[in-house]
């Protein structure tokens, strides 16, 4: 069996099903994992079968997203994290991490880069990879959430896609309407306040 996370959203439908069932049905010694990057900017990550028999299906796509964990560190307030009260729904109103789809062609961290501009007004530096984490949307089903913890410097402004734009310490943060932006948030570590 070989399933595929394109950057590219597109529904999974029953394939997802399908795929899962197959999957946790198999002994863990016989799947292997591998990163591969074909031509272009894609990444996907296939999950084989060692022996390598045919499905005769073809694999699900998932949405795929890029999440800003941005911070800044000043020696008054210490760490601050950036969230973005949201101007569109689904969470109108919400603060949540800046972040958004990945596009088609588009690398994962420079769509967290455009995001983060299109919502702050800001130029940030990906510092390093939080964490992936899968979250269900009543919306698009599975979505794969990146988490990208990246520095910047300057006052932000909210863009279209946002009300308003704040630094909060992490403590006094509102807790984000989606669950992998609170997680995102949780994987925070003491070598993050180093700028």
């Amino acid at each position: 069996m070989q399933v595929e996370f394109h950057y590219l959203p597109a529904r999974a439908g029953n394939q997802l099903a399908a795929a899962r069932a197959h999957r946790s049905a198999l002994p863990p010694e016989r799947l292997r994992s591998e990163w591969t990057r074909p031509e272009g900017s894609v990444f996907r990550r296939r999950f084989h079968q060692s022996e390598g028999t045919a499905m005769g299906h073809v694999p699900p796509r998932y949405y795929v997203c890029a999440d800003a964990v941005t911070v800044s560190w000043s020696p008054s307030k210490g760490l601050c994290v950036l969230l973005v009260r949201r101007a569109n729904p689904p969470y109108q109103d919400r603060w949540a991490l800046p972040g958004g789809f990945v596009e088609e062609n588009e690398d994962l961290p420079d769509a967290c880069l455009r995001e983060l501009k299109e919502e702050t007004g800001l130029e940030g530096k990906i510092r390093r990879l939080i964490g992936a984490l899968s979250q269900e949307s009543s919306r698009y089903g599975s979505v794969l959430v990146f988490g990208l913890l990246i520095s910047v410097e300057g006052e932000p402004r909210p863009g279209s896609d946002a009300l308003e734009v704040e630094f909060f310490r992490p403590s006094e943060a509102p807790e984000p309407p989606f669950r992998s932006h609170s997680e995102l948030l949780a994987m925070l570590s003491e070598p993050d306040l180093s700028t």
